[in-house]
This record gives structure tokens, C-alpha cells and sequence, in this order.
């Protein structure tokens, strides 16, 4: 297993994989529509391009095999979603290939962001996770991670909620 910062020649497959895990966790909750929808304003190439030439926007690949199986987004400010603390470091996704899953990778890779965080200088990391994901919330939960507030997500038209959950750092 390797983790390592992601380039600009890693956007098709990162875009890929993105687009993949997205579909399969939550494809089954949502309409097709709105996960087109989605994919189209959220996983384009374009976005991926910005994001992967941004100085606040980084990204770290897992890979087993030379096969990528997971990533993370990392956001500093001014590129957060919602808080733009500049003493806090977003986690904005955590995805790991389903045939990982129960191989310790998405815990890496969340070590991985605490270890970027500090580099930074950072005093915690927060995300924001759906209500209705009771594996993850319990994942970030066991990882030292607490609910402090709430905020609307809007997967394609509909408005679900999110609960923002923070770790403070030493």
C-alpha cells in the first residue's frame, strides 16, 4: 500500500474513481437524476483540473497493486466549503474501493489528513457526512471525531442533510 500526493496526470483515473465510489455508495439512495446531476457539476473535468492545479485543494491516492483504492480531497482556506476557519483543514470526501473495504485503508488515509493538517499547522479537521450514513459517522466517531453542527448538502434538486463533525489536533 502507497499513499502519495496526487499530479495533474492522475485527473482521469482520479475522476473515474471518484465518479465510481460516488454511484455505488449512494446511488441506491437517489434518483438517477440527481445523481447525474451530481456527477455532471461536481466530478467534471474541469473541476478536477481546478481542484488538482489549486494550492488549496489537495488530494492523496491510496493505491494497492498500482491500482488506485481510495482517496482524499483536503481543502485549506479560502477553498472549505462552509467554515473558511483558517485554523481548520476540511476533509471534504474520504472514498475507498468497496473490494478494501475492512483493510484498514480508509483509516490511513484519514491518518494521512491528520498528518497534513499538522504539517499546516492546523488546530482540528472537519467534514461533513450524511445524516443517513450510520458506518461512517460510527468510522469518524471511533477516530476521535464529534458532531458539532449541522448544514443542507444538495445531491442534484434534493436537499439532504449533513452533520459537520470536527477532531481537534494537538
Amino acid at each position: 500500500m502507497m499513499i502519495r500526493k496526487a499530479a495533474i496526470t492522475d485527473l482521469e483515473s482520479l475522476q473515474a474513481f471518484a465518479r465510481s465510489t460516488f454511484a455505488d455508495t449512494y446511488g441506491k439512495y437517489n434518483t438517477a437524476a440527481d445523481m447525474q446531476h451530481y456527477h455532471d457539476e461536481v466530478f467534471s473535468t474541469a473541476n478536477f483540473k481546478k481542484d488538482l492545479q489549486s494550492a488549496h485543494v489537495l488530494y492523496y491516492l491510496i493505491e494497492e497493486n498500482k491500482e488506485l483504492a481510495g482517496y482524499i480531497k483536503l481543502n485549506l482556506s479560502p477553498a472549505q466549503t462552509d467554515l473558511n476557519d483558517p485554523r481548520s483543514l476540511e476533509l471534504e470526501r474520504i472514498y475507498v474501493a468497496a473490494f478494501t473495504k475492512g483493510k484498514g485503508l480508509g483509516k490511513r488515509l484519514l491518518q494521512t489528513a491528520v498528518e497534513v493538517a499538522e504539517e499546516h499547522k492546523k488546530e482540528y479537521l472537519w467534514l461533513g457526512v450524511w445524516e443517513q450514513n450510520e458506518a461512517a459517522i460510527r468510522f469518524y466517531q471511533k477516530n476521535g471525531f464529534v458532531a458539532f453542527d449541522t448544514h443542507v448538502f444538495l445531491l442534484g434538486t434534493d436537499p439532504q442533510k449533513d452533520i459537520l463533525m470536527k477532531k481537534m489536533l494537538n
